[in-house]
């Protein structure tokens, strides 16, 4: 979670600490990492199921008071990072946090299945944190990860950031684990019809993983019941997404389904000259090309479930769950 300054006058009140509301059950643990701008300072929190987010708001603290009580539960804070948001400098700083993160979760939890969620603004570049962790730096906490787990994360979650469904996304991350979610569309920027706290509850991952890994076998299954909830919220938003034509999809991607395809497709491209500039959606890009039929069942197989909301309206977007990889085309 990326705190900014803008958002400084709502840190002590019900802000991000409040999106989880079980921090640990049979099933699940939760950790959260901040990046907070004003401190130039990175925390990683270990709240526990006593922790009440609306401390601030019903106590009526002091700032002092409000900030020593969420921070009691920092297990590792890092101080000094670099001003500019998108430099490598910062990126370089932000990889070695949470490559130390990562080493805290693997000695807590060296026997779990450990995944990765992102609450935040997106963007198709494989990089992570609003993309103040660039591409190559996410690469490497990821391999840092998975090396000291000596295996791959079961999730990792995108499904709340805009435009992560991409091929870059895809050929940064699924090297480190087995499914991830995330779309090719701009998640969110609607409202409920008929908004109320119970609906809220009922679609909001962070909320509801407890429950979805809790109750299926695989974890496969509950991802597929964790995409669902994005249908739900559709239909709970029908009428204010059909009057803005807001168009909505959220997919749940195989990694070994991506690695098949992306080894035949760079194969493809690296013999192929492409139109410039090319189409966004890659499928209707490789139709366009009339590429060998076994690659389009290859781009298929990625696909294990995904859910949208083309049955409300008529999409003006083509909109097939990945978006091209620009920058690896020949023109």
């Amino acid at each position: 979670m990326l705190v900014t300054e803008d958002w400084m006058p709502f840190s002590h009140t019900d802000g991000w600490a409040a999106m989880v509301e079980v921090r640990e059950s049979a099933a699940l643990r939760f950790y959260e990492a901040a990046i907070w701008e004003e401190t130039a300072s990175v925390h990683l929190y270990a709240f526990t199921n006593e922790f009440d987010p609306y401390f601030a708001l019903m106590e009526q603290p002091s700032d002092a008071e409000a900030i020593a009580y969420r921070e009691q539960h920092a297990i590792s804070v890092h101080n000094g990072m670099p001003e500019e948001e998108s430099s490598g400098a910062r990126s370089a700083f932000l990889r070695g946090v949470f490559e130390d993160f990562a080493s805290i979760l693997v000695k807590r939890h060296p026997e779990a299945e450990h995944h990765l969620m992102y609450s935040g603004h997106g963007g198709p570049t494989g990089g992570l944190f609003a993309q103040q962790l660039q591409r190559d730096d996410a690469a490497a906490f990821l391999s840092t990860w998975t090396r000291l787990l000596d295996r791959p994360l079961g999730v990792i979650d995108m499904g709340g950031p805009c435009n992560k469904g991409s091929y870059e996304d895809l050929a940064n991350f699924c090297r480190y684990t087995r499914y991830y979610v995330g779309s090719d569309r701009a998640n969110g920027g609607y409202e409920l019809d008929d908004w109320t706290f119970e609906k809220h509850r009922e679609t909001e991952a962070p909320i509801q993983y407890h429950r979805i890994l809790a109750g299926n076998a695989s974890l496969e299954d509950a991802l597929v019941e964790r995409v669902d909830l994005s249908r739900t919220r559709y239909e709970y938003a029908r009428n204010n997404q059909t009057e803005n034509r807001w168009e909505q999809s959220s997919y749940l991607y195989s990694c070994d389904g991506f690695k098949d395809f992306s080894s035949a497709f760079e194969a493809y491209i690296a013999e192929t000259v492409f139109p410039a500039p090319a189409t966004y959606d890659l499928k209707r890009l490789m139709v366009e090309q009339k590429v060998p039929p076994n690659l389009l069942e290859l781009f298929d197989d990625i696909f294990v479930h995904s859910v949208d909301n083309r049955d409300f309206f008529e999409w003006r977007a083509v909109a097939n769950g990945l978006i091209t990889p620009e920058t690896r085309l020949r023109h």
